[in-house]
């Protein structure tokens, strides 16, 4: 891997633009000098804020017409058990969530649900996972999972590095009468109606099936398109499994695998991702597998080469510090990274794939270099330094690449960057709490976002 140490794309923005207004509000545990959910936080944030959550499980919550950032302090620490919905938002206003698992474990409702959206709704690094389908006998018939996303009349929504499961279908009692209800069918990953979708370096996969003792319901599909635009790079969709047959002698078969992608009226345009249906549930026969494109009025183009892929870290950081970038591609790939305070979502076919930061003529655009024969560039990235009291910042980026004549977007990255001169500092070290806390410099025992040496 070869590696660049460079002044940044990030820090020409930083430079070319002013800090965005709204300050940080930060959500832990104990609730102690801060926000005890989520919800509270956005109540109390204004137009423009970052809310910062720090390590445990949170309720579900909503969001109207108002911009925000609203990320996880640190990967992978940060659980929604319950619904996370965002309607209404206006085109000039965007939401941003990053770095969160959702999981909807008692919801009627998807894990996410994006409805009647105008502005940008993007989502990173997010695990969310439909909830599963009630267990049902006689007397209570079986329900289906649910979907972990659902976007509806929403045209500028983008997920990337994000696992969208679909919920299990509920099982039916196989000491009951299994004629009187058919278990639960699984969940999609992904519903999407009257929507434009941009997907990088996802993986969306359908709920099981639900088992019975007489015919065991389908999978669910990857994705259901309905009225709608996809673009997917270096994604992985499959149907999920079908659900299994339980103690009939050999006569009977499994659930039907779900279909990949079930599409009604839809286009879907990708490059570098795996298409396959899911694998039939177990019985005196195996079901049979699910579909890989199925539906009607649908059209699929497959663009060729790989997808251009990009990890970039950490996603939440502070000013005046450094950031990891590595690209995966094909060998002398020339690698250039974009930036802007502002996203985008326009999806063009001549750049194979969907700009998600702004086209202007302030765009910063810096040679990152050229991959390897392996495809593989590695770079060392540092940031700017904030005006002093400007709280954050949030940076919208994206890479792209020239490729034997011909321009190729790649992965979106959204950074939020920490003033490390702002906001408290208990332990008078000239950095604020929540950063020492972030970098490690100080420890946290209790997650409250404050060092444990503070009083």
């Amino acid at each position: 891997m070869r590696s660049h140490a460079l002044p940044t794309w990030i820090s020409i923005v930083l430079l070319c633009f002013p800090a965005i207004a709204g300050g940080v509000r930060i959500v832990e545990p104990t609730g102690t000098a801060n926000f005890p959910d989520v919800q509270a936080a956005i109540a109390a944030a204004p137009d423009g804020a970052v809310i910062l959550i720090g390590p445990g499980a949170y309720p579900g919550f909503s969001v109207g017409n108002k911009t925000l950032v609203v990320a996880a302090a640190t990967l992978n620490s940060v659980t929604i058990d319950g619904v996370v919905s965002v309607t209404g938002l206006a085109s000039s206003k965007r939401v941003v969530l990053s770095g969160l698992t959702l999981a909807a474990t008692a919801a009627s409702m998807p894990a996410l649900d994006v409805q009647s959206c105008a502005g940008f709704v993007r989502v990173q690094a997010c695990n969310l996972r439909g909830s599963d389908g009630a267990f049902g006998f006689c007397g209570m018939p079986p329900t289906a999972g649910l979907a972990a996303a659902r976007v509806q009349a929403s045209p500028r929504v983008a997920f990337s590095a994000c696992t969208l499961t679909g919920g299990t279908g509920g099982d039916f009692d196989s000491t009951d009468d299994c004629h009187c209800h058919p278990p639960g069918a699984g969940g999609s990953g992904l519903e999407a109606i009257g929507a434009n979708l941009a997907l990088y370096d996802c993986t969306l996969e359908g709920g099981r099936g639900g088992g019975s003792e007489c015919q065991p319901a389908n999978g669910g599909s990857g994705g259901t398109i309905d009225q709608s635009t996809v673009f997917a790079s270096n994604c992985s969709i499959f149907g999920g499994v079908g659900g299994a047959q339980f103690f009939q002698p050999p006569i009977g078969s499994g659930g039907a695998g779900g279909d990949a992608l079930f599409q009604f009226n839809a286009n879907f345009t990708y490059i570098g991702s795996t298409v396959t249906g899911g694998s039939g549930g177990f019985g005196g026969t195996q079901g049979p597998s699910g579909g890989t494109f199925t539906g009607a009025a649908f059209t699929v183009t497959p663009y060729p080469g790989p997808a251009r892929t990009t990890a970039a870290g950490p996603l939440v950081g502070s000013d005046a510090s450094t950031w990891s970038v590595t690209f995966a591609g094909a060998a002398s790939d020339s690698v250039y990274a974009l930036g802007s305070l502002s996203p985008a979502h326009l999806f063009s076919p001549p750049f194979h794939g969907t700009w998600l930061t702004l086209r202007s003529a302030l765009l910063p655009i810096v040679p990152l270099g050229h991959a390897n024969a392996a495809g593989v560039l590695g770079a060392t990235v540092a940031t700017g330094d904030l005006a002093a009291g400007s709280g954050s910042q949030t940076v919208f980026g994206q890479t792209a690449v020239r490729a034997n004549g011909l321009v190729y977007l790649g992965s979106p990255t959204i950074f939020v960057l920490l003033d490390r001169a702002s906001g408290p500092d208990c332990n008078g070290n000239g950095v604020q709490d929540i950063v020492d806390v972030i970098e490690g410099t100080a420890a946290d025992a209790n997650h409250d976002l404050i060092p444990d040496s503070c009083p």
